[in-house]
């Protein structure tokens, strides 16, 4: 089960089929503070020829809405304090999981107010933490997670 997961993932993350995850999330591209933005960007760095992942800045709940509803709804998870928690290694399973309906995936992050009531009837919970954070904070966590995904399946030091 657990390496025939493992075996999957490395079957659909070859160059020959692309992973992409598009992290859709209420805000402005230039709130925060610059760490949080290089930080980011180092991970995009990083999962070059891995995985391409893109962020969409909403600027309220419908246009989020109307985002979310472009991808298959078993390949959007919402990020929410009510979800479930998860450790990197079942992080990474419910991401393999979701990469066998299709090579495209959305990760979505509300903003102050939190996620649309409907979005999160519709669409599986995930929790980074049971502790709060902004949602550009939770944008870099969710990052190194993926980022810390593939770097599970290839067995390497990254992840202890």
């Amino acid at each position: 089960t657990w390496g025939l997961l493992m075996l999957r993932f490395r079957q659909i993350t070859t160059p020959r089929r692309y992973l992409s995850c598009t992290i859709l999330i209420v805000g402005k591209r230039t709130a925060g503070e610059k760490w949080i933005y290089d930080g980011c960007s180092e991970y995009e760095q990083r999962l070059v020829g891995k995985c391409t992942v893109t962020t969409r800045f909403c600027k309220n709940n419908e246009e989020l809405e109307r985002a979310v509803a472009s991808f298959k709804q078993s390949s959007v998870i919402c990020l929410d304090e009510t979800g479930s928690t998860v450790n990197s290694v079942e992080f990474s399973r419910v991401v393999s999981s979701m990469f066998q309906d299709s090579p495209n995936c959305a990760f979505v992050i509300g903003g102050a107010e939190g996620l649309p009531k409907t979005l999160k009837q519709q669409h599986r919970l995930l929790s980074l933490s049971r502790l709060t954070f902004t949602h550009q904070m939770a944008r870099l966590i969710l990052m190194e997670q993926i980022y810390r995904t593939h770097e599970i399946f290839a067995g390497t030091a990254y992840h202890r």
